[in-house]
């Protein structure tokens, strides 16, 4: 199959042309031939027509047969014969004596086609109509300009039939007392006429089709002439250009929104391109901290002989950074199973309210430490999820409240089930999301206090893992936050049946 849609669009309108000219052509040559063939047959019948009324005025006994005699006459019997009668058609079945018999010879004479029929009087003998009529017994009453071929009829009624013979095209039917008329004329030059009419109709319509194929060629060219243009703009972006567009000035309505389409989608590649390299700049950035730390404290330890309580204290500083690096490690890993499809989670329904709980068991001394205030409001709830993942949610949100707070601040839980959902909500008393940083919250290494948070342990990954493990169970996660009075995280998952 051709996989070329322009030549495909060509093919089909040179179908389409070819039916419409063929048919505009065939119907006209055949509506045409039908009316000249026509006029024919009605010239031809009425001519049969004709000489089957003249036949009416002839004797019985011409009729029957030629060597047939005229009737006796007896004396003061029957009819006397006058030269001056007028012709009639004789019904055997009247009552009354016929007219007077006129003599044969004058009989013959009248028995011809009129002159209408017989066209102008320079007309060549060929082209003239003929007609042959034959008695009952097979012999020929008359015939005039008859061309070889002609035979008897096989009529078996007055009503007339038109056939084509060669060149000759014949009317015959069946007249009185058991004769036969053939009435014909060739008709070489009529149709020699409608075969040079055909060419002509041949040669146009191929005109037409010509023209009309061309023009399709042309309005194929520049229908796709815009679509080249949006592939050799695509063509044209590459890793180091992602900012070229395609053009949508003059582009027409019908590709305006797939041009629409494609440039969006040119913008969101290149903004996953730009998350990338800045998820690669940052992940160098934190890795570098962490490796600087071990290498700087492995050279300091080997520089010279240390006490027992040096070395100590240099392994717990390396400690601390290979914790960090490996939480770092394990978030990276997180998100990359997240990105392929595949987070690695066995779902099962859960209690929601248990793991909030353990959750809070283990942050609590965190949160003595800088003396926040846990409280909960847990409600019964069942999900489908994973333990692991769900705990890592739960800690992360919790986490996050407790170190963006202040001291003797609060942090307030609550799980509530309505209407086949349930809602996790994690409220805090802190500073708030200043507004500028609110559309970034979700992104990778994306922190709102880099200082602090850096100081703290934290690495920037902690909310977009939670975004990541909500999608992974098909929920939903949001935030409100009012500067300088806290902010509200919520997570919605289906409850489990």
């Amino acid at each position: 199959m051709i996989r070329s849609l322009r030549w495909r669009l060509q093919i089909w309108y040179t179908g389409l042309m070819l039916i419409v000219v063929g048919g505009f052509g065939s119907i006209l040559y055949l509506q045409t031939r039908s009316a000249k063939l026509q006029e024919i047959d009605l010239q031809l019948e009425a001519a049969a027509r004709v000489l089957d009324a003249k036949l009416g005025s002839f004797p019985h006994f011409e009729l029957d047969s030629k060597d047939a005699l005229p009737p006796q006459k007896k004396k003061g019997f029957g009819p006397k014969f006058d030269k001056k009668a007028k012709p009639f058609r004789f019904d055997p079945d009247q009552k009354i004596p016929p007219p007077p018999f006129r003599d044969r010879e004058r009989l013959m004479a009248e028995l011809v086609l009129p002159r209408e029929f017989e066209g102008p009087p320079d007309l060549a003998e060929p082209d003239r109509l003929y007609f042959s009529i034959w008695r009952g017994d097979r012999s020929v009453l008359k015939a005039t300009f008859l061309p070889e071929g002609v035979e008897f009829p096989a009529a078996e009624d007055s009503r007339v039939q038109i056939e084509q013979r060669g060149p000759y095209r014949e009317a015959s039917m069946r007249g009185p007392r058991d004769t036969r008329i053939v009435v014909g004329r060739m008709v070489a030059k009529e149709l020699a006429d409608l075969n040079a009419f055909l060419w002509q109709i041949v040669g146009v319509g191929s005109a037409v089709l010509f023209v009309g194929l061309a023009g399709g060629w042309v309005l194929a060219s520049r229908i796709f002439r815009p679509i080249e243009a949006m592939s050799a703009a695509a063509d044209a972006i590459n890793e180091k250009n992602l900012s070229t567009r395609i053009d949508t000035t003059d582009v027409d309505v019908e590709l305006a929104d797939l041009a629409d389409v494609l440039n969006s989608m040119f913008d969101r590649i290149e903004e996953a391109f730009e998350r990338q390299r800045q998820f690669t700049a940052d992940a160098s950035h934190e890795l570098r901290t962490p490796l600087a730390i071990l290498r700087t404290n492995a050279d300091l330890a080997l520089s010279q002989p240390r006490s027992p309580e040096e070395y100590r204290e240099t392994i717990e500083t390396c400690l601390n950074a290979v914790n960090r690096m490996s939480a770092l490690v394990q978030g990276l890993l997180t998100l990359a199973r997240a990105d392929a499809g595949s987070p690695g989670m066995i779902m099962r329904p859960l209690q929601l309210d248990a793991i909030v709980t353990e959750c809070l068991t283990i942050l609590r001394p965190l949160a003595d430490e800088k003396q926040i205030v846990l409280t909960a409001e847990l409600a019964s709830a069942t999900v489908l999820g994973d333990a692991d993942s769900l705990m890592q949610l739960a800690c992360n949100l919790v986490t996050n409240a407790i170190q963006h707070n202040h001291e003797g601040g609060k942090v307030h839980l609550r799980i509530s089930v309505a209407e086949g959902s349930v809602v996790l909500t994690v409220n805090d008393t802190g500073p708030g999301i200043p507004e500028k940083d609110r559309p970034h919250i979700f992104e990778r290494f994306f922190r709102v206090d880099k200082a602090r948070a850096r100081s703290s342990g934290g690495n920037g990954l902690g909310l977009a893992i939670c975004k990541a493990i909500v999608e992974a169970h098909s929920g939903a996660i949001d935030f409100d936050s009012v500067e300088n009075a806290g902010t509200t995280f919520r997570v919605v998952f289906r409850a489990a049946s």
